[in-house]
């Protein structure tokens, strides 16, 4: 009887914890607001309820409303946090996004190791969406077509633009590549 009632009273001291913990990881995963996934994913990272990898997921969901909000130093930090503490070496969004990130902090050779690193990791794990319709193959294979264009090597972008071409001939993003490399 003494152990129901304690189970009780530990269950009902936990629930509102709980409570909020999950309208904060619900929020810092799927809000349009960068401001407001900051602040939800902040405070779901410091409820201490997350598991490693809902702690890796929600640094990188923190790290991409840094991004939204010009805050690349602190998106960088993030998505390394996420990327070291996720069990299998960091989910390819991770990567893609880090790549990202790396590119507008104007460090070009480090956002492209983050992109083929994404790629690796999506050969390793299989395939994953970042966002309703994008696949991170797309997007990180897309991200290295566009960084090679943008840095003049034009055999390189040809190449990814190519193999972007062949993942999603219709990708609105990938377009402008397309023609310009003769893949519409």
């Amino acid at each position: 009887m003494r152990i129901a009632i304690l189970a009780a009273a530990t269950a009902l001291a936990v629930t509102p914890a709980f409570a909020e913990w999950t309208r904060d990881a619900e929020t810092c995963a799927s809000h349009p607001d960068a401001v407001t996934v900051e602040a939800a994913c902040t405070r779901a990272l410091d409820s201490g309820v997350l598991d490693t990898e809902e702690r890796a997921r929600t640094l990188s969901n923190r790290a991409w409303a840094h991004l939204e909000l010009g805050n690349n130093i602190a998106a960088r930090v993030d998505l390394e946090s996420s990327i070291s503490i996720h069990p299998e070496g960091g989910r390819a969004s991770a990567w893609n996004l880090l790549g990202i990130v790396h590119e507008k902090l104007g460090e070009d050779r480090e956002a492209e190791l983050a992109y083929l690193k994404a790629l690796d990791q999506l050969a390793r794990q299989g395939g994953e969406n970042i966002s309703a319709g994008a696949s991170t193959d797309i997007a990180a294979t897309g991200n290295l077509a566009y960084l090679y264009d943008r840095t003049g090597q034009r055999e390189k972008a040809a190449d990814w633009t190519g193999r972007a071409h062949r993942i999603d001939p219709a990708s609105p993003r990938m377009q402008a590549l397309y023609q310009k490399y003769g893949l519409r």
